[in-house]
């Protein structure tokens, strides 16, 4: 299984792949496909960049959700094609197994709340409650068991049911028979392949294109009475509002689990840190665009950092209030979002200019 020799979280030096934490659930399938693929010749943070703009949307209960917009891939769509099966059960089981045995890299999508080492565990006879959930990248298939692609922390290896791969502390190894009952629910999956264009993309141009959407949506206004702010208006009117209110955030635990991600389930959390690590990949990206001239990208780059240094000020400010359940004060997180708004006014008008 030549799979099982590969770079998933770390790299050939035995250090912490530095991009891997910065990417979504789906990015960082692509990414583990993407990064073991042979005659790969692009740039790979630039498979990621997206809109790194944001917009804040208020409801009727004056609710308020900062997040981003995601409407926007300049490169990742052109690049990898992936294919989706839903399914469950034996039938299902045993496509994903052929793959495998083909060598092919498959993500698979049981029902988690059906799986013991999952933080959503309920137990083995958990009735079906939403579709979707987590994605692990197969790797391998032997002797009844399915190797994958795991980080430590994203796992309870306490439960006995995944073991370290022995030459690949990426990879964990689990029995089948405990997955059973969650592919009685469902058993979707997911497949991978590189674009036949690959080779005709410019990587400067969409460079150029994703900056200018990302630029225009930072400046877009707020159209007639919908309550959706974009950029830079959004700021300002989470500081408006942070003038009159003071917000209080609950964790919606999910029923039996074993314990929560604060990052996972608070909305505003979430939000904050995707916007500072969409940062830390634009960072990635100008550093390995030969466009870029030093003296350009040691001015971007402080400044970038800077902003970056500001997310994670308030992001960790939300955290701390929210695991001692206390209410988030306005004026106070007012502070941050000014502090925020100046960064972020600096860095679009330094990108206006790359």
């Amino acid at each position: 299984m030549s799979n099982l020799n590969h770079y998933y979280f770390y790299d050939q030096n035995g250090d912490r792949d530095i991009l891997i934490g910065k990417l979504n659930c789906h990015e960082r399938l692509l990414y583990l496909f993407l990064k073991n693929t042979k005659n790969f010749v692009l740039n790979m943070p630039l498979t990621f960049l997206s809109d790194i703009c944001y917009y804040l949307s208020l409801t009727t209960d004056k609710n308020v959700n900062l997040s981003l917009t995601y409407n926007y891939d300049p490169m990742s769509e052109q690049i990898v094609i992936t294919d989706y099966k839903t399914g469950k059960g034996e039938k299902q089981l045993s496509k994903i197994i052929t793959l495998l045995k083909a060598g092919e890299y498959v993500a698979i999508q049981p029902y988690g709340k059906r799986i013991p080492f999952e933080d959503d565990f309920i137990g083995y006879d958990a009735s079906q409650v939403g579709d979707g959930g987590h994605m692990y990248m197969a790797v391998g298939y032997e002797n009844n068991c399915l190797f994958l692609v795991i980080d430590d922390h994203e796992a309870d290896m306490t439960t006995g049911l995944l073991s370290k791969c022995k030459d690949n502390d990426s990879i964990k190894i689990v029995g089948i028979d405990c997955l059973r009952p969650s592919f009685e629910i469902y058993l979707n999956y997911m497949t991978f392949s590189l674009s036949d264009n690959m080779e005709s993309i410019s990587k400067k141009e969409c460079f150029n294109e994703f900056l200018q959407i990302s630029i225009k949506d930072f400046e877009r206004k707020c159209e007639g009475n919908n309550d959706v702010y974009y950029g830079k208006q959004a700021l300002g009117k989470l500081i408006e509002l942070c003038d009159d209110n003071d917000f209080y955030f609950t964790i919606q635990q999910s029923v039996g689990g074993s314990g929560f991600n604060v990052q996972d389930l608070n909305p505003w959390v979430r939000s904050f840190d995707s916007i500072r690590k969409r940062r830390h990949i634009l960072l990635y990206t100008l550093s390995n665009l030969e466009e870029i001239s030093s003296k350009a990208l040691t001015e971007v780059s402080s400044i970038i950092n800077k902003d970056i240094e500001q997310w994670e000020t308030a992001k960790n400010i939300l955290i701390k209030r929210i695991i001692q359940k206390e209410n988030v004060q306005g004026k106070m997180l007012k502070k941050y979002i000014e502090n925020i708004t100046q960064q972020e006014i600096q860095l679009f008008n330094m990108l206006k200019h790359m």
